[in-house]
């Protein structure tokens, strides 16, 4: 009779999992058509990137430290039509949902689908659900070890991280979060090594690649901005969370940080307050990274979870869900005044459909231009460059002004404007031309016709 109940019992799980995935995904789909890869250049990176490995069989980093297992995912979709890889983002997106909602319930969280459904609605899941980006890819398979962890699957766990960071490297953080529950449960060494060797493993064969081409060096970062401390309060808030769920969000951390300081210990049980404690951990190396670069919203998105698991295992009764209301109001609706990257989903969508169309408009506009031209685009190159025909031109995309270049040209655009470039590639000099929002007095990065994968004419 019990394992006839136990049996049952799993047929209902698997059953209550499915319609949680349904769900998710369906949230995901009216955000697909005519949405592009995204309105980050680095999503049309990832796909140039598969483009090349394709065309030449010659690997390169989309970005650096390089992301080899959504760049091979690249190449493997290559002519594929666009709203493939963001369909196949957003189910990986409702997975990673999912894998949350076991991972609650294996925890035996009472508020388990409230909780599910607010990280499903958070702004930067949302967004990066419908989006072709490393962040959605690594997140699911980060979600799907936590879960495989919590039911003692130590080396399966382990192997999911190790793609999960292969996905995305900076992944690798939330290995604090597995550290934190080994040593709270005081596990023996051989259990450190069942997760650890399985992670490490896959991880090292998916960056064999990148290190066996580049070397040690490709451990590095391009981006050299210095971000103005309200900006990065902006993305590091509102540019998560939205403007009314990062007043919720940030009440309810009061709240616990109030309850565990008055009573000591709120937790049930040891497994709880082991996942209190990891998530903790987590939470605060996140935000120190972020806070030591912070580029992006999206860099925080495996600090979401551990919030939501926080929250449901510390406070009870209305609570959880006033903060999962707020959160999920904030999707859809934002002041205009919210600073940071506080975009709701349907701004998300809008933006992503007039990219769509102004790319369009400056290809036909680009096929005219005389063979050698270079358009200075600004971010915009990498969408461009996927979207016209190969072999029309070289293109250049502007830098940061902290950049420096070897050999500076300059040149007077019509109205006064100077324009500091370098090119390699077109022997003579070329006609510059200028999209309407591209400031026109920074530096821009060398056209290598090689690295571009696209012949050079002129």
């Amino acid at each position: 009779m019990s394992i006839e109940t136990e049996t049952e019992s799993q047929s209902r799980s698997v059953v209550v999992l499915a319609a949680v995935f349904v769900t998710a995904l369906a949230s995901r789909l009216p955000f697909l058509p005519r949405a592009g890869l995204g309105t980050d250049p680095d999503a049309w990176r990832l796909l140039l990137a598969g483009q090349m490995l394709v065309d030449t069989g010659e690997y390169r980093t989309s970005r650096p430290p390089g992301h080899p297992a959504i760049e091979l995912l690249a190449a493997l979709l290559v002519g594929s039509p666009w709203w493939v890889f963001t369909l196949l983002t957003a189910i990986m997106s409702a997975v990673a949902i999912t894998a949350f909602a076991d991972l609650l319930r294996t925890l035996a969280v009472a508020a388990w689908l409230p909780l599910t459904a607010g990280l499903a609605l958070t702004p930067v899941v949302f967004r990066n659900g419908v989006t072709f980006m490393d962040y959605e890819w690594s997140f699911a398979f980060l979600m799907l070890s936590l879960a495989v962890f919590a039911r003692g699957r130590l080396a399966l766990a382990g192997g999911l991280f190790g793609i999960a960071v292969s996905f995305r490297p900076p992944a690798v953080a939330v290995l604090v979060v597995i550290m934190v529950l080994l040593a709270m449960q005081r596990c023996a060494w051989r259990q450190w090594a069942a997760f650890l060797v399985p992670a490490g493993c896959v991880a090292a064969l998916f960056f064999a690649v990148p290190l066996l081409t580049f070397g040690p060096s490709v451990v590095t970062t391009t981006d050299d901005r210095q971000i103005p401390l309200l900006v990065a309060a902006g993305r590091f808030s509102t540019g998560v969370w939205g403007t009314f769920g990062a007043v919720a969000v940030a009440g309810a951390i009061m709240m616990i940080a109030f309850r565990v300081i008055r009573r000591g210990s709120t937790y049930r049980d040891v497994s709880s307050r082991s996942w209190a404690l990891a998530a903790v951990a987590g939470v605060v190396v996140q935000t120190g990274l972020f806070l030591a670069y912070p580029v992006d919203p999206g860099f925080l998105e495996p600090l979401v979870p551990l919030v939501w698991l926080l929250i449901g295992l510390t406070l009870e009764a209305v609570a959880p869900l006033v903060v999962v209301l707020a959160v999920a109001v904030s999707s859809f609706v934002a002041p205009t005044a919210s600073p940071g990257f506080g975009m709701t989903i349907l701004e998300d969508a809008k933006q992503r459909r007039v990219g769509l169309d102004y790319a369009a408009d400056v290809t036909r506009a680009v096929m005219q231009l005389p063979p050698g031209a270079v358009v200075v685009t600004g971010a915009m190159l990498p969408q461009l460059q996927a979207s016209q025909p190969r072999s029309v031109l070289a293109a250049a995309e502007l830098s940061g002004p902290n950049r420096s270049i070897e050999i500076p040209e300059r040149v007077v655009l019509p109205g006064g404007q100077i324009l500091t470039y370098r090119v390699t590639g077109i022997q003579r000099a070329p006609v510059v031309y200028r999209l309407p929002f591209v400031k026109a007095n920074l530096p821009i990065l060398p056209v290598e016709c090689k690295y571009l994968g696209f012949p050079c004419r002129g």
